[in-house]
């Protein structure tokens, strides 16, 4: 096999499972979150191996890494070997950073920069699909709504008054692999797609094809009523005025465009006010600005109790029931993506983080700096960077693995092409061999490893379909087989012990199942409430209350937690009915 047909294979045998990921429908989305990760494990070790073997490998073109990269990756791996909060949700996470870190590799090297193109039309068809998917979604299948706005020419003056009005209040979550982050996927794919128009200037034709689909994906994301999404469109649409390169300065003296781009932003936020002005003025959990504030001193606040290394990678949705006030809206992420980071890896983790964003915007900042060399797809990429990293700020799309697939792929291609490197010298020619097939064989018990994971949660989705299908011992056989392919997760063990629960004469199982599930995540608040409901059912008033406290103090903000509390406490107190500590603090 030649080299050349090597490094092809390896770029497309990741580009196209992330490019999926983005299109496939999300009762499939599972395959999809783990065939990119097992895919980039396997490449890397292949890649490791052809490199060790041949001074022309692939990852010789790759560069050094960034330092603060590597620091994350390395403070991601402490948080996940000393988590002692939800060991299952560090490793996951873990693996897809390491999934992050294998596409930002092999996506900078030369090779992959000659794909640049392609890669870039492939992700314009995905925004593509996905944005007219939710304009459809929008006028079609909301809330079972399809029929009622296909029939809309044959109702009432009134009734349509009130169908538009109810539409012009929802907003719109693509059900693809993309499910609250549309927003983020639009903010970041809408200048790649301007940087096509521009590529097919000369073209009439295909520059029409491609041109109109940007207002397909504009209209969408006024479908998503997102602030943060056309903060962000502003934002790299300032970033671009402001480079003050030729091509740049000429677009700038063209003051009539910039008018109406101005005007255009001013009317954006006019209508965002307008159709969500009562939510902003009546609801907190709806408020972008409240919420986001909530969510940051909940996550600053977890920062501070775990300075060191976090509460480990994907465990800010566990802990952060312990910081919240009563009346404050629950969000299981914290609306930033650095503060998420800090608090998950600690203080060194959230810096390291940052600096890797301020790399990649100085590469932004170089390429919009020089137009005639970058060209307009690389200007594309730059102001995408601008955009998604300013969007990241204020959410965590990056969190997500289909977005933080695509991220890191167009990292790479921003960031590329790196400097051509050498096989590690010093090292025998038999010894570089025995390391290529362990390098190899590594990659290929990764991928391995990840289908196992696949296959566990399968099997703990399919569980929950029989379960609310009234199928119970079918689904209780899933979900004792997702905890045979992987006993580490605590969710399967809370899904059995919850419809163990509800069967009467199954208290004692149900306790042991919210036990097994309290040993693989202590500070989730709905195991210990649980746990001490089956504790109830058995007579164990003693041991009821105290689990009952417990969720309590994890979860304060909760009045049902606070209410178990106390009625087990007043029922543990009828049983020693002369007690001289009845009345005491609870």
């Amino acid at each position: 096999m030649s080299k050349s047909l090597t490094d092809k294979s390896f770029i497309w045998l990741l580009a196209a499972p992330v490019i999926l990921n983005l299109l496939l429908p999300g009762e499939v989305h599972v395959w999809t979150k783990w065939i990119v990760p097992a895919a980039a494990l396997a490449v890397a070790g292949a890649a490791i191996g052809q490199w060790l073997l041949r001074e022309d490998g692939l990852l010789a073109h790759t560069g050094a890494p960034p330092v603060a990269f590597l620091v994350l990756l390395a403070l991601g791996a402490v948080s996940t070997l000393f988590n002692r909060v939800n060991y299952s949700r560090s490793r996951d996470m873990l693996i897809m950073l390491a999934a992050y870190f294998v596409l930002y590799a092999v996506f900078r090297t030369g090779p992959a920069a000659r794909a640049l193109r392609p890669v870039l039309w492939m992700v314009w068809g995905a925004s593509v699909f996905i944005a007219v998917y939710a304009v459809y979604q929008y006028f079609f299948l909301w809330d079972g709504m399809g029929s009622a706005a296909r029939s809309m020419a044959g109702m009432s003056a009134a009734q349509a008054s009130a169908l538009r009005h109810r539409l012009a209040g929802m907003r719109v979550f693509s059900v693809f692999a993309l499910p609250t982050t549309l927003s983020d996927f639009l903010a970041l794919t809408f200048p790649l797609n301007v940087a096509l128009v521009l590529t097919s200037i000369r073209r009439p034709v295909r520059m029409l094809v491609t041109a109109i689909p940007l207002l397909v994906n504009l209209w969408a994301l006024f479908l998503t009523q997102s602030f943060t999404g056309f903060l962000s469109l502003a934002f790299c649409v300032g970033i671009f005025y402001l480079s003050g390169e030729r091509i740049v300065a000429t677009v700038r003296r063209q003051w009539k465009l910039t008018v109406v781009l101005a005007l255009f932003f001013v009317a954006a936020f006019a209508f965002l006010l307008y159709v969500r002005k009562m939510i902003l003025v009546e609801t907190v959990a709806e408020n972008p600005l409240a919420l986001r504030m909530v969510n940051w001193r909940i996550g600053l606040s977890a920062v501070k109790d775990y300075p060191m290394v976090g509460v480990g990678l994907d465990n800010y949705q566990t802990v952060y029931t312990q910081y919240m006030k009563s009346g404050e809206h629950q969000a299981r992420h914290a609306h930033s993506a650095p503060i998420e980071m800090m608090a998950e890896t600690g203080i060194l983790g959230g810096v390291a983080f940052l600096l890797l964003i301020a790399r990649w915007l100085r590469r932004a900042w170089h390429h919009l700096r020089r137009p005639q060399e970058s060209g307009p797809e690389r200007i594309g990429l730059a102001l995408a960077f601008f955009a998604i990293s300013f969007q990241n700020l204020l959410d965590i799309g990056i969190y997500f693995p289909s977005q933080g697939f695509l991220t890191f792929m167009l990292a790479g291609l921003m960031d590329g092409p790196a400097g051509a490197g050498k096989i590690p010298s010093g090292i025998p020619a038999h010894w570089r061999k025995g390391l290529a097939v362990m390098a190899i064989l590594a990659g290929l018990g990764a991928a391995l490893l990840c289908r196992r994971l696949m296959l566990a949660e399968i099997a703990y989705g399919e569980a929950a379909e029989l379960y609310a299908a009234g199928d119970t011992p079918a689904a209780e056989t899933r979900v004792r087989e997702s905890i045979a392919i992987d006993p580490k997760p605590y969710e399967p063990f809370e899904m059995l012990g919850s419809h163990q629960l509800r069967v009467g004469t199954a208290a004692a199982p149900a306790y042991d199942s919210y036990s097994q599930a309290i040993l693989r995540s202590p500070l989730t608040a709905s195991l210990h409430r649980g746990l001490s409901l089956a504790a109830a059912q058995m007579g164990e008033p003693l041991r009821a209350y105290m689990e009952a406290r417990r969720a309590a103090e994890l979860f304060p903000a909760s009045a049902v937690y606070a209410a178990d509390r106390d009625r087990f406490y007043d029922a543990l107190a009828g049983s020693f009915p002369d007690s001289p500590n009845q009345g005491r603090d609870r």
